[in-house]
């Protein structure tokens, strides 16, 4: 079952739909995963006793969201130029929001990581990029203030326990 989706990001205020973006073509976002939480507890040991003493609360640690790509370049010259817009369009200075279609009320605030590419062809290929998420929490894209909750709105927070 294939779900058609994409990606939108949010850099420095200004929002892109990938499909959307012209210098992407070719450029197809396939899906979106993010890594289960890290739990740190902190314990003390006291010498004379056995085992730890849980000591305050345990926190969370960062995540990681990795997003799938697939890339079909016209030719050589449309893959070299493809591979540089890709460059561009997932890498920043800044940290910046991504989410998906599939579930666009929530965002992460993230930082790309360096990827490998597999080449499927001399035009084509897939790669993962993983993307550092520090705080370890999605956010909602809006506040409740700023939502439009009328029947038809498409900022409905799924999975955000909004009665109906």
């Amino acid at each position: 079952m294939s779900i058609l989706q994409d990606l939108i990001i949010n850099k420095n205020g200004v929002e892109q739909a990938l499909s959307k973006t012209v210098n992407m073509r070719g450029l197809q976002f396939l899906d979106m995963t993010v890594s289960a939480p890290s739990i740190t507890p902190t314990y003390l040991t006291n010498p004379g006793l056995d085992g730890q003493i849980e000591s305050g609360t345990a926190v969370y640690g960062a995540r990681t969201v990795s997003v799938n790509f697939l890339f079909k370049g016209k030719d050589l010259h449309d893959f070299e130029l493809g591979c540089r817009a890709i460059h561009a369009f997932l890498f920043s200075r800044e940290a910046f929001y991504i989410r998906s279609t599939l579930m666009p009320a929530m965002r992460y605030k993230v930082r790309a990581k360096p990827y490998e590419m597999t080449r499927l062809s001399l035009t084509d290929m897939t790669f993962t990029v993983e993307f550092d998420l520090p705080s370890g929490f999605r956010e909602a894209f809006q506040t409740t203030q700023e939502a439009d909750f009328s029947n038809d709105a498409a900022t409905w927070p799924i999975g955000m326990n909004i009665p109906l």
